[in-house]
């Protein structure tokens, strides 16, 4: 099967893809035949029947896509700041729907139906990869990191860390930021555990000096630095 051989990262967007487009279809369906029955059998103004129909289908479609489509990604967002990006992205949908409106209505004199075939094949697509940006991920448990790494290798589209005990990490920053130049560099150390991923800073930081003391370790303690190394045409 096609879905056994992705990573689990992709598999997990081809599984919200696949609710996002039941729960998305339905809904986008449902908003646009409401749109076309306000504006052609009601006879209002196809600009303000999509205001209607905009601030009815956008609570349907927060409670369908977070309780579907999206369930278990962004669970360490707040609930305000869920909401707050649903409805900046819902908004930025319903510019795009009346844009639609306006140049193949009101600018290009088509019918009142036109509008729907970009609203049931573009929007969707836009406000899908706008849902899923910018969420804030579990960091996962050894175990898991640990079966994805037998599973798929280290190696992960093309980033790059240094991992080691402190001095090796310690020559490897170095060599990243002599590599490119920087005066700078910044570590991020992703640990599921709170104290190892302390303990991962206070080794580096021993390291290079900053720790106020060559502090007693532990022998064969690791700290993993993600190399991300800000050069000088880095804006």
């Amino acid at each position: 099967m096609i879905l056994r051989t992705l990573t689990p990262e992709r598999r997990s967007v081809a599984f919200q893809m696949g609710r996002f487009a039941i729960a998305g279809v339905a809904i986008t369906l449902a908003s646009a035949a409401s749109y076309w029955a306000l504006a052609e059998l009601g006879g209002v103004d196809p600009m303000l029947s999509l205001i209607a129909v905009f601030i009815v289908f956008s609570i349907i479609s927060y409670l369908a896509h977070g309780w579907f489509s999206f369930r278990g990604h962004g669970g360490r967002d707040r609930q305000h700041v869920r909401a707050a990006r649903f409805l900046i992205v819902n908004l930025l949908g319903f510019g795009l729907n009346e844009t639609f409106i306006w140049l193949l209505v009101k600018h290009l004199g088509g019918p009142t139906w036109w509008p729907t075939v970009p609203m049931v094949l573009v929007t969707p697509l836009v406000t899908f990869s706008l849902l899923r940006r910018g969420r804030l991920i579990q960091v996962p448990p050894p175990e898991k990191a640990l079966r994805y790494l037998d599973e798929y290798g280290s190696e992960s589209r093309g980033r790059r860390g240094v991992i080691g005990d402190p001095d090796q990490v310690r020559d490897g920053v170095e060599e990243v930021a002599q590599a490119y130049g920087a005066g700078e560099v910044i570590a991020v150390t992703i640990t599921y555990d709170h104290e190892a991923r302390r303990r991962s800073y206070e080794l580096l930081a021993e390291a290079f000096g900053l720790g106020g003391g060559a502090a007693e370790r532990p022998a064969g303690d690791r700290v993993a630095a993600p190399a991300q190394v800000a050069g000088p045409d880095d804006s």
